[in-house]
């Protein structure tokens, strides 16, 4: 059974660290990630990172 983890990222500054956490928990396996974004951090994630990187990661698809 896979653990599971949500990850939100919000309008604040720092969506890359949720990014880093998705891509270090599909690296070592055996979890289960959901990502929850507000519209500002779809926006702040966006901007950071590109929309690719970031709806790509979690297991199950982002929900705003």
């Amino acid at each position: 059974m896979k653990k599971r983890l949500i990850v939100a990222i919000t309008g604040a500054t720092g969506a890359v660290y949720g990014i880093g956490i998705l891509k270090q928990l599909r690296a070592i396996g055996g979890w289960e990630s959901h990502l929850v974004l507000s519209e500002a951090g779809v926006l702040n994630a966006w901007q950071e990172l590109g929309r690719g990187p970031v709806t790509a990661l979690a297991e199950l698809p982002p929900s705003i």
